[in-house]
């Protein structure tokens, strides 16, 4: 059975990466970049930074104004058998699966991608400083 420290919370990416402004402007919600980072971080701590900071930089080859959507979904997609294979070889925790899961799912712009960077590079900041 997992532990409730195992998992994320229900509300984990169910308003997507933005809020919005009354004035209707979308902005980051500051809880990917802050609290929720942290506690990831927390969660994935038993696992090494440079392992997470690899998934990060894959993506980044994909984050170019150039390539369609599409290229960078398809590096999103590939974070499923990364994470898998890093759980296999027990280099990360199990919920770095789900972690995966969840994102690529709430993944459907070029917007959500970089707003899914930002969330990335926050939670590698956490977890290379161990607080």
């Amino acid at each position: 059975m997992t532990n409730a420290e195992d998992t994320f919370p229900p509300d984990y990416l169910a308003g997507g990466y933005y809020a919005v402004t009354e004035n209707g402007i979308p902005y980051l919600r500051p809880e990917l970049v802050g609290t929720q980072a942290k506690e990831i971080a927390d969660k994935i701590s038993g696992m090494r930074s440079t392992d997470f900071l690899r998934l990060i930089q894959e993506l980044k080859r994909s984050n170019k104004r150039t390539l369609p959507f599409e290229a960078k979904q398809t590096a999103v997609l590939e974070l499923l058998p990364k994470t898998l294979s890093l759980v296999h070889r027990k280099k990360a925790p199990l919920l770095l699966v789900e972690f995966a899961r969840k994102n690529i799912d709430a993944i459907h712009t070029t917007s959500d991608y970089q707003a899914f960077l930002r969330h990335c590079e926050a939670i590698f900041g956490y977890l290379s400083i161990k607080l």
